[in-house]
């Protein structure tokens, strides 16, 4: 709505003194925001987006991130947090792939967890923690044809194993919100689903918080044609556990008539009463668990917060320092020929080009909010700032746009760069929303490829910015090229003629310095990729723990396999694995182990290595993967220095889904791996595993 930061607190302050000074109850309200990379909302901090969080493979930074974000919300008056996603994204064609960590389960529910501990910390009862809501339960992130609000078609076993495995660690962490997902699993809606809202959530898991409906999920079931009208979709949706519905909050939902659409409305559950769909005790648990939270808030004691503190913590200097220092861990290097980054000072001008260079939204990921053009650093700004340290020139040029068939801009962007010593091509993608504006225009804007209902059926850079890259290419200048994107794209001909690929994903507001100072060598790379980049959209789905199966290749593709394989990332530095140990060697089911390895920087610069473990069941009751990830570190190294990594293996690293659909561990033998991705193996063990 544009309101600054004091006068957004100084509006809920209104809101609340009105609600608890002329209601009947005078309840306190739940203050609500998305919360992904920041609050959505106008002056807060614009951390790096999820998927370009999960390349950070550092959960520690997560924590501190999803911390700083609590601390700006609660400022401001806000108690909940739409965040963090935890989707397991394995179909890159979903339009909200960027608003997620990856495609790995275990990943995401490390970062996860990390988020719901930064968020919630000891205690909700403070100025600077939020519940963290987890988002969209039971998760998307493999839809049938990439498809928002749509039906899964997986066994239970692929369901448990990969894609419920992140919430029911993250509900164990804490996590006291869960939005519930406008889906079907196998025919049944989750909205109205006792086996998910209910069975698995809060008996099996233990979840004591509130289920919320995304916006519109319960009148879902009415278009589903498991419910004759709203009043039995809400009846639905209340017995098997849907304590409250986000359509509610919003008066600007009417029907066609007019009237609101609202599914948990008095009259709506009055007259569900009256038909006997539901009872008292039905209405009574939704409110003991929303009323339960509200003082677990402390909003019954003070409901109220300091405009003047809700300025002073936006946007704080420690703030745009974990942005800045979350910016740069997301940086993974692909490819650097020659090698030609970093940018030597033999370069004496470059050629900054590109849809991406220069354009504030299309580095910030899905609902970001409105922004200050000066609080965001691009690509352009950052690139100028360094070179004008060296007394590089920079000359820019846009070229193209994202979606846009125009080559108007060619010739400039050739010109620019036949003037200059290298080109810096900065292209991908945008997930960039329309806010209303003087002519009430909103929505995605023309522009955007990712986001909320922005669907893929192909993977291929979009508009004419490849053909863009191909003329560049011709100029013959060294050409590197970075990634802004929220999605994987099919990048083979950038692969095969670029000199160097930096892939920046969404990385925030300090996105532009991160980015120049990896280009610059200030600062170098250690990103990992936590999504396989596939050849073409034909291969997929191309995670990377697909169990057994026999040919892989297709007829008409050279290659089996992604063109970049999970956990890969270069760095100007190298690093050498060894001394792999295994202690003990036997252990009895219910036991654990641990796992150590010798890393050494053989570089002549310090760098991060992230330090990957994968498993492998050699004989297992059912069909097991190849290898999974059960572990990462990233490790801090100076030139010639050796660090011991350490990782714990029990229960938790060597369970499986099994025949009789529980968890468990199958006495055997287990491949040890230590990887640098999860197609270059450095090191293997064995570890046994017996009866008690």
């Amino acid at each position: 709505t544009g309101l600054s930061r004091r006068e957004g607190a100084m509006f809920l302050n209104k809101v609340q003194r009105y609600v608890r000074d002329h209601t009947r109850l005078g309840i306190p309200l739940f203050v609500t925001d998305d919360a992904h990379r920041g609050q959505q909302a106008v002056g807060a901090t614009i951390f790096p987006q999820l998927c370009a969080m999960g390349p950070t493979w550092n959960t520690g930074l997560q924590e501190s991130v999803a911390r700083a974000i609590a601390l700006e919300m609660r400022s401001q008056g806000v108690t909940i947090a739409f965040a963090p996603n935890l989707d397991v994204i394995r179909d890159p064609r979903w339009g909200r792939s960027d608003q997620n960590f990856g495609e790995d389960p275990w990943l995401v529910a490390e970062m996860g967890k990390a988020a719901v501990r930064g968020f919630q910390g000891a205690s909700l009862n403070t100025d600077h923690s939020v519940v963290a809501l987890l988002r969209a339960y039971p998760g998307l992130g493999d839809a049938d044809g990439g498809h928002d609000f749509t039906g899964f078609s997986r066994g239970m076993r692929d369901l448990h194993e990969v894609v419920l495995r992140p919430w029911g660690e993250a509900i164990r962490a804490g996590a006291e919100g869960v939005m519930i997902e406008q889906s079907e699993m196998d025919g049944v809606p989750v909205p109205c689903s006792h086996y998910y809202l209910d069975e698995l959530l809060r008996q099996q898991w233990g979840f004591q918080g509130i289920a919320l409906d995304d916006n519109g999920g319960i009148e879902r079931l009415v278009h589903w044609r498991v419910a004759a009208d709203k009043v039995h979709a809400a009846a639905l949706a209340l017995r098997a556990g849907n304590d409250l519905a986000v359509s509610d909050a919003n008066p600007n939902r009417v029907d066609r008539s007019g009237k609101p659409r609202a599914v948990y409305a008095p009259d709506i559950i009055r007259e569900a009463l009256d038909q006997g769909l539901v009872t008292m005790l039905d209405v009574d648990r939704s409110v003991a668990r929303v009323l339960r939270l509200k003082f677990l808030l402390g909003l019954f004691e003070n409901p109220f917060v300091d405009p003047d503190r809700a300025e002073s913590v936006a946007r704080c200097a420690e703030h745009r320092r974990i942005a800045l220092q979350a910016a740069r861990e997301s940086m993974i290097l692909l490819k650097n020929e020659g090698p030609t980054l970093p940018l030597a000072t033999r370069f004496k001008s470059i050629a900054v080009i590109g849809p991406n260079a220069d354009n504030t939204w299309n580095q910030l990921g899905d609902y970001a909010a409105s922004h200050d053009r000066e609080d965001v650093v691009t690509v352009l700004d950052g690139v100028k700032a360094i070179a004008a340290q060296r007394g590089i020139q920079v000359r820019y040029a846009e070229g193209c746009g994202i979606r846009t068939m125009s080559k108007d801009g060619f010739p400039a962007a050739l010109e620019v760069a036949r003037q200059s010593d290298c080109i810096v091509a900065v292209v991908g993608g945008s997930s960039r929303i329309r806010y209303p504006d003087e002519d009430g225009r909103r929505g995605r804007h023309p522009e955007a490829d990712t986001g909320e209902a922005q669907a893929r059926a192909t993977l291929d850079l979009m508009g004419v910015q490849e053909d863009l890259l191909k003329a560049l290419k011709e100029t013959g200048k060294p050409l590197v090229v970075v990634l802004i994107h929220g999605r994987v794209y099919t990048i083979n001909w950038i692969a095969e003629n670029a000199d160097a690929i930096v892939d920046a994903w969404y990385p925030g507001e300090a996105g532009g310095t991160a980015v120049a100072e990896v280009l610059f060598g200030d600062y170098n790379p250690g990103g990992k990729l936590t999504v396989s980049v596939p050849r073409h959209v034909g291969q997929l789905p191309v995670y990377y723990y697909h169990r057994y199966a026999g040919y892989r290749k297709h007829l008409d593709l050279d290659a089996a396999g992604p063109l970049y394989p999970f956990g890969f990332g270069l760095s100007y530095a190298t690093f050498k694995h060894a001394s792999l140990k295994i202690h003990p060697q036997s252990i009895r089911k219910g036991d654990s182990a641990q796992v150590t390895v010798d890393v050494t920087n053989t570089g002549k610069i310090a760098g991060d290595e992230v330090v990957q473990l994968y498993i492998r069941d050699d004989v297992a009751s059912v069909a097991r993967p190849s290898l999974q990830l059960k572990g990462f570190q990233r490790v801090h190294l100076q030139p010639g220095e050796t660090k011991t990594v350490a990782f714990d293996i029990g229960h938790d690293e060597l369970c499986f889904y099994g025949l009789d659909h529980k968890w468990i561990v199958k006495p055997g033998d287990f491949t040890i791996m230590i990887g640098r991705s999860s197609r270059d193996i450095a090191l293997r063990g064995k570890l046994t595993v017996t009866e008690p």
